[in-house]
């Protein structure tokens, strides 16, 4: 979880904590980025997130939130896909 720390010790701690109240949990997350169709685009978020929870769920202020990402369509029939390459897309079959 190594990006996951270093993106969060990169926002200045006092900013994270200003956006809770002291007596509220987490209840939702948004994040909206047209690029979060790679694999390692969702692994690098999903991390992220997990250094969040950890966090925040030891002092009872993580109240299994609904997580909502928001990305581009990815065209099915695009002729360039670069499926060997860790910039690929999902397949459809993945998407679901």
């Amino acid at each position: 979880m190594a990006f996951g720390t270093r993106f969060w010790a990169a926002v200045n701690p006092q900013d994270l904590l200003n956006g809770l109240l002291i007596d509220r949990s987490i209840v939702s997350i948004s994040y909206e980025d047209r690029y979060m169709v790679t694999p390692l685009s969702c692994a690098l978020w999903v991390e992220t997130i997990s250094v969040l929870k950890a966090r925040f769920e030891p002092l009872d202020r993580w109240a299994n939130p609904e997580i909502m990402v928001s990305s581009i369509y990815i065209e099915d029939s695009r002729s360039v896909r670069h499926r060997d390459k860790r910039t690929s897309d999902w397949p459809a079959a993945v998407r679901g």
